[in-house]
């Protein structure tokens, strides 16, 4: 075990590391079972009940298992590493920084959590039946995001499935307040829907970054909840898309028959959205935020060195801090996460793409081709005149010449060159040969 990350009522979580045959490391995240609890069962069941349920997933947008074993007395779990902040802490920076998050920076991050969810949502037993797991905990702070746009469910510690060994009472509210569906709070039955309403919650917050069912107790909060009593997105950023208003609106909805059926299609709402307003699903996207906000940051066990600056002014944390590796906040805590002390719609908004300005400097045109040389001044030569080359022959030959036409007067002289008229007048001169060639040839003729 490397370091501490956080603590709560079932355990704690540590940074670590495993070795193996070769000496090959892996950087994992540790959750230890409290010293308390390793003689109740019931305990033990639900955090084994973890371990199998996770172990059943396998999903880019999910964080993966990788051991469970025994530490003495002491059960642990051993959980891919995510290199990242959650959602809380991503909220929270932006409310510091005082900037607004790009909507696609929200879009990009549900429709990923989305696909997880679907995924685990989708999964079969080993007869073939589904599952029928819930996730019932999806908010903020279960959902990591790296800092290179990574989006990973995390915490499937409180999930329901038909196959786990410990059940939950009927009535049981699990999850936080402000992201339980109705129907939870109600205490009746529930399906993958509760977790369409929950990813419906977050979009909200995300995008408007302010909370969505905030109430002032958490009986006022589940009150809120089940009559559906929210401010419509539009009423927080008055330039909120109306379409992706709509897409909240069904996520919200109070009768599980109203929303989206699963969390495929409220992904693929997100995605076609995004392809109608040209933005950027792609990881790179949320990259470039997560770096704004918070700049380079290194693994914890490579450098020990601080975030490098970030760009727009935006300064990174100081290394070192536990909370900037949080996991997860402890199972069931209800946190009050956001804070509304600025008006999201005033906030700047963190662009994306750096605009070109006015003063960048324009390239030259380039164009291609042999370069074209001016005649010198003065030096403009007539072409002979038409009929010239057969006089010449006709006086080799000896044959008699034709009459010698008289000459034509010649032209007034030019006036004298001033500087910087010099191919003005060579032109001049040669288009005054010209004329006089003609009108010799005609007289000959």
């Amino acid at each position: 075990m490397l370091q501490r990350l956080a603590a709560g009522g079932m355990g704690s979580i540590y940074l670590g590391r495993t070795r193996t045959v070769g000496e090959v490391e892996q950087h994992v995240v540790l959750k230890l079972m409290a010293k308390g609890l390793r003689g109740d069962q019931l305990a033990v069941d639900m955090f084994l009940d973890e371990a199998r349920l996770l172990a059943t997933i396998t999903h880019q947008h999910v964080a993966q298992i990788v051991e469970v074993g025994l530490d003495g007395d002491r059960h642990f779990l051993a959980l891919e590493y995510v290199h990242g902040r959650d959602l809380r802490a991503v909220l929270r920076r932006a409310e510091e920084r005082g900037v607004r998050l790009p909507l696609e920076f929200g879009v990009a991050v549900i429709a990923a959590a989305a696909a997880g969810l679907h995924h685990a949502h989708e999964r079969p037993d080993d007869r073939g039946q589904p599952r029928g797991i819930v996730h019932r905990d999806v908010c903020p702070s279960n959902l990591m995001l790296s800092y290179d746009g990574a989006t990973k469910v995390i915490d499937f510690g409180i999930a329901r499935a038909t196959d786990r060994a410990f059940k939950s009472g009927t009535g049981a509210i699990k999850g936080k307040f402000g992201y339980c569906s109705p129907e939870l709070c109600r205490g009746q039955p529930s399906d993958r829907r509760a977790d369409v309403f929950a990813l419906g919650v977050v979009l909200y917050e995300l995008t408007t970054q302010r909370r969505c069912f905030d109430g002032k107790s958490d009986f006022d909060t589940l009150e809120r909840v089940v009559e559906g009593r929210y401010l419509r997105p539009s009423q927080v950023v008055p330039d909120y898309p109306p379409a992706l208003e709509a897409i909240v609106a069904r996520a919200l909805a109070i009768d599980p028959g109203d929303r989206y059926p699963t969390a495929a299609a409220l992904g693929l709402a997100l995605e076609e959205l995004a392809e109608a307003e040209r933005w950027s699903l792609t990881t790179v996207t949320l990259a470039r935020v997560m770096r704004d906000l918070f700049g380079v940051v290194p693994e914890p066990w490579a450098s020990e060195q601080a975030p490098t600056a970030a760009p727009a002014e935006i300064a990174a944390e100081p290394a070192g801090r536990v909370d900037d590796l949080r996991v997860a906040a402890p199972a069931g805590a209800f946190v009050d996460e956001i804070t509304r002390a600025r008006t999201p719609s005033r906030l700047p908004q963190l662009v994306l793409d750096e605009p070109v300005r006015d003063d960048t400097p324009v390239a030259p045109v380039v164009r291609f081709g042999p370069p074209t040389v001016p005649p010198p001044v003065g030096a403009a030569t007539a072409a002979p005149p038409p009929g010239a080359g057969a006089t010449a022959a006709r006086a080799r030959d000896g044959s008699t010449p034709p009459p010698r036409a008289p000459a034509a007067p010649a032209p007034a002289s030019p006036p004298p060159v001033r500087p910087g008229r010099g191919r003005a007048i060579g032109v001049w001169v040669a288009a005054a040969v010209v004329v006089v060639g003609a009108v010799a040839i005609a007289l000959l003729a």
